[in-house]
């Protein structure tokens, strides 16, 4: 067709009848990426929750905790790190993958829920990702230029997080075994 993609893209969907879809090729990727991460985080999520009742049977005398003090309600992993004994909060939040499944649930939120509030929120988890983290992220094998700010996610972050979810699921286990 000789056409920019922007304008195929258009014409498919008009001509598809289409909707709500975007004409900017980049802006669909991104949303595809930010997809990603959003699926694979309730997978990880759903996980995670399997893991809290398991602790929770076996430690029947803590009273598990899932709002604080005025009612600020604790996603899944905060619930375990939250009602977990002192040495396993630290090996829960000690490694950096601990900050960067945050920044991606951060991320997840933001592509679910469109605001400038969960924007911020996403954006302040990834400045949070010291030059350290950075580094270690580095360190994994086949994963290149992960993590990137929101609104510039790649495949690279959707592998980073799938490998730091592979790794720390086996600390969720330890602690929860």
């Amino acid at each position: 067709m000789n056409a920019q993609m922007n304008d195929y893209l258009k014409l498919l969907y008009i001509s598809n009848n289409i909707p709500r879809g975007t004409y900017s090729f980049d802006e669909m990727r991104e949303r595809t990426y930010a997809s990603f991460i959003s699926l694979t985080y309730t997978m990880f999520e759903k996980t995670i929750k399997h893991c809290n009742k398991i602790y929770q049977q076996k430690n029947p005398a803590i009273a598990w905790t899932t709002t604080l003090p005025g009612g600020a309600a604790l996603h899944p992993l905060e619930q375990l790190t939250y009602n977990a004994t002192a040495p396993q909060k630290q090996a829960l939040t000690a490694p950096p993958e601990h900050k960067l499944l945050e920044y991606y649930r951060r991320v997840r939120i933001a592509s679910v829920h469109l605001d400038v509030s969960t924007l911020q929120a996403a954006e302040l988890a990834f400045a949070n990702l010291t030059q350290a983290d950075h580094q270690h992220f580095q360190s994994y094998v086949h994963i290149y230029g992960a993590p990137n700010p929101p609104g510039m996610l790649t495949f690279q972050d959707f592998k980073l997080y799938t490998r730091a979810i592979k790794y720390y699921i086996n600390i969720v286990n330890d602690v929860c075994a």
